[in-house]
């Protein structure tokens, strides 16, 4: 563990919140809208926003039939 990450508090983790709650709007409205269509919405990153939906709990992946 670097001595950086023992002082500081992680600022990624507040923004992160933010992200989450827009994700959780846009969810309310349409809830088939996957990390794609959402990071394109949201104009940042598919990846954050996938990072942030999974530690959120609203990741849903494909249906198996």
């Amino acid at each position: 563990m670097g001595r950086a990450t023992l002082y500081w508090p992680s600022k990624q983790a507040q923004k992160d919140r933010q992200v989450a709650l827009a994700i959780e709007q846009w969810h309310e409205m349409d809830d088939t809208l996957g990390h794609r269509k959402l990071a394109a919405l949201l104009c940042m990153g598919k990846n954050r926003v996938r990072r942030v939906m999974h530690k959120s709990g609203k990741y849903l992946q494909c249906p198996l039939w």
